[in-house]
């Protein structure tokens, strides 16, 4: 894998957030064990300072009992500074020393002035360590204190000591010290640790296979998708890329679902392009071809100023005609690529479509046809004006064209739900069935004789200036009644 891939650097951030897991993890563990075997053997020496002291003290009660039944006075029998005390305390010591309850646990015991009274010297060297603070000064809580000693020449073991002072009458009568080593504590971590350390490469290798396999599974798919992106060309725009088999909501899923929605506005944009190619090369034949055979006609022979003065107009028709075709089918081609854009301006409706019937009204009247407008002001939309006028000017100039002398047309403006709706009608021969659904293709032309054929452009442009700015056109037809197409326009888009 390349360092640079995106399943390498899926995989090094997964080994490196494992590895942040792990060693937080292997720290927090390590720590609480810690301080679990540190208290526990806190309790432990606190436990067993405890036991001795009520032992010890069970048995100099004994030791008094029988003193005083031999006649001893009871004011004599004191544990502070006292001689015999101290005795019974080596003898309890000697009888306990090997009890399985001090097992590794080294005791001693000291006056009242912290001197040594017995020791079971357990642990070599831990009976020569002085107490470290008056026995006075321990409390009846006790004291953990930690030290180190030379049990080995050459080698210091750590050691936790628990003092524990015991009273008479309210006084220091004489403290206890357990003496355990923390070897077994130190051996625990240490093992501890290498465990984890063990762990670590060994869970980062497998941690890092499984990310391989994780990341090859996951980015299956977009592999798939990349040999079908590299094998789509501009001759190619039809192939998709497949979904995978994922949830609705996989961002793979969402990103093919993205690419095919890419590409099938490639395609469009690519058969507009070509389409536009390909009308206008057909369209612009039958002018080239008639202005050429005009010119070839005029170069034939020599002819009078007149008929030159013929020829070059009929020329200038042709083209004109063909700059006429060529600005539509731009207006058109721009449509469809959505990059026409609009100069949106608050826009009268009803006052538009007034001035529009007011420029047609010599045309009409030249055709014996019959020109009717309600077109009340006031009804607002934000709109292009000019591509506004341009729509409705097609849609009556169509309209015009198609109507027999003597027939009707109207425009009719009022309001719609959220905006404006405006219907043009003609009582025309209307629209056959089979002609319906594609009036609005582009240079579609239908067998109506209604009068002379145009471009087929007309209601193309208009379709597409209506959707632009958010609206739709709708027609209704009734062969030989005439046709109405409507335009609804939302009041702001």
């Amino acid at each position: 894998m390349a360092l640079t891939s995106l399943r390498t650097r899926i995989v090094l951030w997964y080994l490196a957030v494992l590895s942040l897991t792990f060693v937080v993890f292997g720290t927090v563990l390590y720590h609480y064990v810690n301080q679990n075997l540190q208290d526990d053997i806190n309790d432990l020496l606190s436990s067993k300072a405890s036991g001795i002291r009520d032992s010890i003290n069970a048995f100099w009660e004994a030791e008094k009992a029988d003193a005083v039944r031999a006649g001893v006075p009871p004011a004599g029998l004191t544990k502070i500074h006292n001689l015999n005390f101290n005795r019974i305390v080596q003898r309890w010591l000697l009888e306990k020393i090997d009890d399985p309850v001090l097992l590794n646990i080294d005791v001693r015991i000291l006056d009242a002035d912290g001197a040594l009274i017995a020791s079971s010297r357990k642990i070599p060297s831990a009976g020569d360590v002085p107490l470290r603070e008056p026995v006075s000064s321990l409390g009846p809580a006790g004291r953990l204190t930690d030290m180190s000693a030379e049990t080995v020449p050459g080698r210091s073991v750590k050691l936790r000591a628990f003092s524990l002072l015991a009273l008479e009458d309210g006084r220091p009568a004489y403290a206890i010290q357990v003496i355990s080593p923390l070897t077994s504590l130190s051996a625990t971590l240490n093992h501890l640790k290498l465990l984890l350390f063990l762990l670590f490469p060994a869970l980062m290798v497998a941690s890092g296979l499984v990310g391989v396999f994780l990341a090859k599974i996951t980015l299956n798919p977009v592999d798939r998708m990349i040999n079908t992106i590299r094998g789509i060309t501009a001759e190619n725009l039809k192939a998709r890329i497949g979904l995978p088999k994922t949830a609705a909501e996989d961002e793979i899923r969402r990103l093919a679902e993205t690419f095919n929605g890419m590409l099938d506005r490639l395609e469009r944009s690519f058969s507009s392009q070509r389409q536009f190619v390909e009308d206008l090369s057909h369209e612009l034949r039958t002018p080239l071809s008639v202005l050429k055979g005009e010119i070839e006609v005029a170069l034939m022979k020599s002819r009078s100023p007149e008929e030159y003065e013929e020829i070059l107009r009929s020329g200038l028709e042709e083209v004109d005609r063909m700059a006429t075709l060529s600005e539509n089918l731009l207006t058109a081609a721009r449509y469809d690529s959505n990059t026409m854009t609009l100069d949106k301006s608050s826009v009268d409706v009803g006052q538009l479509v007034g001035e529009i019937g007011a420029d047609l009204t010599v045309s009409a009247e030249q055709k014996s046809i019959g020109l009717g407008i309600t077109a009340p002001e006031g009804i607002i939309v934000r709109a292009d004006r000019s591509r506004l006028k341009q729509l409705f000017l097609n849609l009556l100039d169509n309209a015009l064209k198609y109507t027999p002398p003597g027939g009707t047309v109207t425009a009719t403006v009022g309001r719609d739900a959220g905006g404006a709706k405006i219907t043009i009608g003609d009582t025309g021969p209307g629209i056959s069935d089979r002609d319906l659904p594609h009036i609005f293709d582009r240079f579609y032309r239908a067998e109506r004789k209604r009068g002379p054929a145009g471009f087929g452009l007309g209601l193309t442009i208009a379709k597409a200036i209506a959707e632009a700015h958010g609206g739709r056109i709708e027609v209704s037809t009734r062969v030989g009644k005439g046709t109405a197409f409507t335009v609804h326009l939302p009041s702001s888009h």
